[in-house]
């Protein structure tokens, strides 16, 4: 019976101990990989027709089937888009099944030829409007400029961006509808310094 205060006393100091100390797990140290090399196509399996930006900087093949509908330019960047389809005056939004819109961006932004800044601005907008970023990797293209390739979700829609530097300007090309051909059509993508 003289154990049994004893035990009750033991129960009741650990009862009124303090919880253990929950310790976060730490996160591993991020590694910085080489980009991804994308796989230049000898030869695109669409019969193609080329792009070039209006000051030689660049291009890239699009299938011959498809159309360019123009752009706009303003004070801070111009772009083209180029459709699968004729979109008539109905507009490009949205993209109809089975049809691809690919759209080339070239932004005059500060910092000036701060890859990891735009990117930072970019993730921050896409974030605030509900676009979640699916996947994003570094990637190389043969004598270009670094870029970076993202997948996204909208609305259970997914689309595609790469985003380059250009000197003091950014390019992104992006595209929602095939997804697998849209990479093929970036993936030809030709830096001309």
């Amino acid at each position: 019976m003289k154990r049994l205060p004893l035990i009750l006393l033991v129960l009741l100091l650990a009862a009124c101990a303090a919880p253990p100390i929950a310790t976060a797990p730490v996160p591993p140290e991020p590694t910085t990989a080489a980009p991804t090399p994308l796989p230049q196509p000898t030869q695109p399996s669409f019969e193609a027709t080329t792009y070039k930006d209006v000051e030689g900087r660049f291009s890239l093949q699009y299938p011959a089937s498809w159309q360019i509908l123009g752009g706009e330019s303003g004070a801070r960047g111009d772009y083209v888009q180029i459709a699968s389809w004729d979109p008539g005056s109905a507009g490009v939004e949205p993209v109809p099944a089975g049809e691809s819109l690919l759209q080339i961006t070239v932004y005059q932004w500060d910092p000036k030829g701060d890859l990891t800044a735009r990117l930072e601005m970019r993730r921050t907008a896409f974030n605030s409007s509900g676009i979640t970023i699916a996947e994003e990797a570094e990637v190389a293209f043969e004598d270009g400029p670094a870029a970076v390739r993202m997948r996204l979700v909208s609305s259970g829609e997914e689309s595609i961006v790469y985003f380059f530097v250009l000197g003091d300007e950014y390019l992104e090309i992006s595209g929602s509808g095939d997804l697998q051909l849209l990479d093929q059509v970036i993936r030809t993508f030709e830096y001309r310094d």
